[in-house]
């Protein structure tokens, strides 16, 4: 005669069941975990991603250093072939494609990617196309004015001395150009290679 326990039967099929509910989770770490490769390729492993880190710079394929400045005043900034700086409503115009390059840390040179020209801005306050990049007056300081950048120019710093368009589509003097204006605030806007 069996008397065996009813209760006791119960609980070792709960643990039974708790043993082979270990088996169908994977927890890691196990020694059959193997190294995400990746899909096969013909037969292959593929190579596992490269690892990238805060510190790893990996180029953006679409978009680079080519802006357009587009300012408060409703326009975009275009340096012309034969270096007029003028603010053109067009947003397809292709003398308003500006090219940034750092020259310190927050001071950059603007090139008009069409004219292979770089803005500048001469003593009486006006801005056209320079080709010679040694040139102090190519340099501008990169400020933030709430939400827009400022171009400051460093050769008149001292006088401050903007980059600016007026209402009108031309280029505001230097010498009228005041910190707040809104002809001197610039939304910068990435443009597709």
């Amino acid at each position: 005669m069996d008397d065996a326990d009813p209760r006791r039967e119960e609980e070792d099929d709960q643990d039974e069941d708790d043993e082979d509910s270990d088996d169908d989770y994977d927890f890691g770490g196990g020694d059959d975990d193997v190294d995400d490769v990746g899909p096969a390729v013909d037969g292959r492993a593929a190579p596992p991603p490269p690892r990238l880190g805060p510190w790893t710079a990996t180029p953006n394929p679409v978009y680079g250093h080519r802006m357009k400045l587009f300012c408060r005043t409703g326009f975009h900034l275009a340096i012309g072939p034969k270096g007029r700086v003028t603010g053109t409503e067009n947003p397809n115009d292709k003398y308003a494609v500006l090219e940034f390059s750092s020259v310190t840390n927050g001071e950059v040179r603007i090139r008009g990617v069409e004219a292979n020209l770089f803005l500048a801005m001469n003593r009486q306050g006006k801005l056209y196309g320079q080709a010679n990049i040694r040139q102090e007056g190519t340099v501008f300081v990169e400020m933030m004015l709430g939400r827009y950048n400022t171009y400051l120019s460093r050769k008149f710093a001292h006088i401050g001395w903007y980059v600016g368009i007026k209402k009108n589509g031309k280029q505001k003097p230097g010498q009228k150009t005041a910190w707040g204006q809104k002809a001197i605030q610039f939304l910068p806007i990435r443009v597709a290679r």
